[in-house]
């Protein structure tokens, strides 16, 4: 499915198709206009983009509502209202729906349908906060290799996670640690394999970082299986309708 193109067209390269998908989920303070930058999220086809549960929350707040708009921004800085919100009910996923995001010669995206092996080299995508030059902190898109280096998984009953502000449920994984360093503001950017073919395949999604809030840390990975279980499910059916 084409999104406002045919398929006599060419397809984005994979560095421009990343960095096209890459949406900065933000709140415009209704009186000054300044903007505050959330998190990030992928669009996986010209109206729907993935992101993650605790990016969407706020969505719901009225105090965050009272003085602040939730809308998407695209590559290009255009601003997209947000229509409606799915939220998983155990894990860090949420799929937002927006108005129509037209990019031309860019297809649906393909989420894998098998997790990454241990060791297996990916590309992680985001707009993020850096520091590269005379430590100061930069807002830019970027490309990160990331390596998996480890694969954990709970048992659904099991007692053994400690609460974490609410995110139990969230942690019962599978979840993988990459070897990418994120920063504060990544959650809900997309992790891609990429193809023998030339394309690229979202492999996860990130959802959390291994050390202090605001420093960099190695991220963690939100599989393609549990992003397709979520698209597969009756509660985005529903609103999908």
């Amino acid at each position: 499915a084409y999104l406002g193109t045919t398929q006599d067209k060419p397809r984005l390269e994979p560095r421009e198709e990343m960095q096209t998908r890459a949406i900065r989920i933000a709140y415009i303070n209704k009186e000054t206009k300044k903007i505050h930058y959330g998190g990030n999220g992928v669009l996986i086809d010209n109206n729907k983009v993935l992101t993650n549960n605790h990016i969407c929350e706020d969505f719901g707040k009225e105090d965050v509502l009272a003085a602040n708009d939730p809308r998407l921004i695209d590559r290009e800085g255009i601003q997209h209202k947000i229509v409606k919100y799915v939220m998983a009910d155990d894990k860090d996923v949420c799929l937002v729906i927006t108005e129509n995001i037209v990019v031309k010669e860019l297809e649906k995206l393909t989420i894998r349908a098998d997790d990454p092996l241990v060791s297996e080299g990916l590309t992680q995508a985001a707009y993020s906060y850096a520091n590269i030059m005379f430590s100061q902190q930069i807002f830019m898109y970027q490309e990160r290799e990331a390596k998996v280096l480890e694969r954990s998984t709970v048992k659904p009953k099991s007692e053994n996670i400690p609460p974490s502000e609410g995110y139990e449920k969230q942690l019962r994984g599978p979840i993988y640690k990459l070897s990418a360093i994120i920063y504060y503001g990544d959650s809900g950017s997309g992790v891609y394999a990429k193809m023998d073919d030339g394309t690229i395949h979202l492999a996860g999604l990130i959802f959390a970082k291994g050390a202090s809030p605001r420093g960099p840390s190695q991220g963690f990975m939100i599989p393609a299986s549990t992003l397709n279980d979520f698209l597969a499910s009756n509660k985005v059916k529903e609103a999908l309708k």
